[in-house]
């Protein structure tokens, strides 16, 4: 049961996995400099990777789309069609279906977020690859990025799961989530690392459990 749902969500979600894959694709080949691909950014060879070259908010641009996108797409799409009351009377606990469904869009977020920031770190790290100097430190912010997303991602879950109306107070907790993840970047670059990231684990833990809660006590 739990295979057919995750076949289902993957379905479901092949346009926005296709635009995403588009996306990484057309960035990394304007910083690994792909000679056919078309449009690319424009920056010298001489810049520094991750520091000039713009890597990181194109990152959080498109892995923010991506998120919402996947975390609205998974809810807010399935009252189309009556599927949830499809999906929820199966042979399967309510809490077992949102999991499933959260497990899957966070493994395809994060697929798409870290793949390209190992493969361009990996590039800049190699040798003769470009003329400038390479730390690893350089990539602390694209990481935070990447720690960042998966509360974006269940903000938008939620929005998309609760029963308001959208010009009401549907959208209530994909914009909080995002004022609460600003807060814990600028604990993480004012007081260190490990607060930062401590928030957004909480916070998501307790996105996670208000999810649970919505979908338990929602009349479908």
């Amino acid at each position: 049961m739990l295979k057919a749902l995750a076949i289902k969500e993957l379905r479901e979600s092949v346009a926005i996995v296709a635009v995403a894959v588009l996306a990484m694709l057309w960035l990394l080949g304007s910083l690994l400099h792909w000679e056919f691909m078309p449009l690319s950014l424009n920056h010298s060879p001489h810049s520094v990777p991750f520091v000039e070259t713009g890597f990181t908010p194109m990152l959080t641009f498109i892995g923010g789309a991506l998120a919402i996108g996947l975390g609205l797409k998974q809810t807010a799409w399935e009252n189309s069609g009556d599927k949830y009351y499809y999906l929820l009377h199966r042979p399967i606990t309510r809490q077992a279906v949102f999991l499933t469904k959260i497990a899957l869009g966070l493994a395809v977020l994060l697929l798409f977020t870290v793949g390209p920031l190992l493969i361009y770190a990996n590039w800049a790290a190699t040798p003769g690859n470009h003329a400038t100097p390479f730390f690893w430190g350089m990539t602390a912010n694209a990481w935070r990025t990447c720690w960042a997303l998966p509360s974006i991602y269940l903000g938008a879950l939620l929005s998309g799961l609760r029963p308001a109306r959208w010009f009401g107070t549907r959208l209530f907790p994909l914009l909080g989530t995002g004022l609460l993840v600003m807060l814990a970047i600028g604990c993480w670059f004012w007081t260190g690392w490990w607060l930062g990231l401590a928030g957004l684990l909480v916070l998501d833990f307790v996105l996670l459990r208000l999810i649970l809660a919505t979908a338990e006590q929602r009349d479908y």
